[in-house]
């Protein structure tokens, strides 16, 4: 796909989104559901200032992919916030890709059609620290065991990889970037 293409259809899916989001607010204003609507313009603020910080963190390759991850069918509906003061991440975008990358296919080929399956990444800016933690919910088949080919992939990028919590129903995992 060309540089023109990926753009023409960035902007496609983008403009479908919002006319989703304008649909939901006509919807809940013929009902009369005014608290609905505060809630939905709230939701699209806070991720629109999460979308605004993620274009800022250097790595055009992970947010482009974030951004446009739910545009593709997956089992998995992935969310992201930005927490902090963004610094750069340029140093670290091409690992830091391929790791996001391969987390969501790791979370996307164990997880179950039968059921509702999300994943909420954290980007958390501390300082000279960024972590970034991925809490799935939803059914899995994966096991502890089954995160060691990530936990190395982070190590051999100079990353540090842990895995907090997982059982059937959700897992926690987590990358630390220091000198962010």
């Amino acid at each position: 796909m060309s540089q023109h293409d990926e753009l023409l259809s960035t902007i496609k899916h983008t403009r479908h989104d919002w006319l989703n989001t304008i649909q939901l607010i006509k919807g809940n204003l013929a009902l009369g559901h005014y608290k609905r609507i505060e809630e939905i313009i709230e939701q699209i603020t806070q991720k629109s200032i999460s979308e605004s910080k993620l274009c800022n963190i250097h790595a055009p390759e992970l947010s482009l992919f974030l951004i446009g991850y739910n545009w593709t069918s997956q089992k998995v509906d992935m969310n992201y916030e930005v927490i902090g003061e963004v610094k750069s991440l340029k140093d670290w975008a091409e690992p830091l890709y391929l790791l996001v990358r391969a987390i969501m296919d790791h979370l996307d080929r164990s997880s179950s059609f039968t059921s509702e399956n999300s994943v909420m990444i954290t980007f958390n800016f501390v300082e000279e620290i960024c972590s970034l933690t991925f809490r799935f919910v939803g059914k899995t088949e994966l096991k502890e065991a089954d995160w060691q080919g990530i936990i190395n992939r982070t190590t051999d990028s100079g990353l540090k990889g842990s895995l907090l919590h997982q059982d059937r129903y959700e897992c926690v995992f987590t990358i630390l970037i220091k000198e962010a």
